[in-house]
């Protein structure tokens, strides 16, 4: 259950920083590059892939081993 919510704390942490970003660009102070981008991107797809994977999951067991797996394939 902690996994989880930390992965739903870092998902919320990705939400209120990326308007900032695109603020950001749109005023022509963009500092980051487009590989940051897509690592921020496939970043916030994993997480949520872990959520709905731990979701699913009740075993804490099964659990370690999902979150290794996940990570494993990243």
């Amino acid at each position: 259950m902690l996994v989880k919510l930390s992965f739903v704390g870092m998902l919320v942490f990705y939400h209120i920083n990326t308007p900032r970003f695109y603020k950001a660009f749109l005023q022509g102070n963009g500092q980051r590059s487009d590989r940051f981008f897509r690592i921020w991107n496939e970043g916030a797809t994993l997480m949520r892939v872990a959520v709905i994977f731990l979701a699913l999951l009740k075993d804490s067991l099964q659990v370690m081993f999902g979150v290794r797996g996940i990570f494993g394939l990243a």
